[in-house]
Formats: structure tokens, C-alpha cells, sequence
């Protein structure tokens, strides 16, 4: 039996339209989305502060048959929150769409 097709809101709650603020994790992620296309990709700026150069997230999707590829750019990360910023991106965004997604 092949599972059926399960299709995730990419935008967690908040308006899709670019530019657009967003708070996620009660405002432990804060940023301005700059541009959506839909199932392929999500263009995101995220604050840190008083940060010269923009830390923009981007996250990309890849069809590959029957399954999807993710791949996540963040550039620009604080040196100070990278190990954390990095723990994130695979344990509580990419982990848990992972796990969502695994079937026995």
C-alpha cells in the first residue's frame, strides 16, 4: 500500500506574501520573509541583532521521483550562535520533517 501524499504548510503560520515579519519559537527566531515559490523554494532574513551583513536563510526543494530533497543554505550566521543555529536547522526543522515523514 503506498502511503498517501502529505503536503506540510511551509510558512508555519505566517503570511506567505515576501516581506513579510515573522516570530517562531515564542521570538527565539526572529526575521522578514523575502520570497516564496511554491515547492521550490523559501528565501528568509533573519535578525540578530545589530548585524551589518543580512543572515539569510534559504531552503530549497528537490524532487527526486517520488521522494523530496531539502537542501538549506544559511549564510551569515554570528559566530556566537552558529553551534546552536546549526543544532536547530537539523534537529528541530530538517529532524523533525524527517521524522514526520519516516514510515516503518
Amino acid at each position: 500500500m503506498q502511503p498517501s501524499p502529505i503536503r506540510l504548510p511551509l510558512n508555519c503560520g505566517v503570511d506567505t506574501l515576501p516581506i513579510t515579519e515573522f516570530s517562531l519559537w515564542e521570538g527565539d527566531i526572529c526575521g522578514k520573509i523575502l520570497e516564496i515559490e511554491e515547492n521550490v523554494k523559501v528565501v528568509q532574513q533573519w535578525y540578530f541583532g545589530e548585524q551589518v551583513m543580512p543572515s539569510v536563510a534559504t531552503i530549497k526543494f528537490f524532487k527526486d521521483g517520488k521522494k523530496v530533497q531539502v537542501e538549506v543554505v544559511h549564510t551569515n550566521i554570528p559566530d556566537d550562535a552558529y553551534e546552536e543555529i546549526t543544532e536547530g536547522w537539523n534537529e528541530y526543522f530538517l529532524g523533525a520533517i524527517k521524522t514526520f515523514l519516516e514510515i516503518d
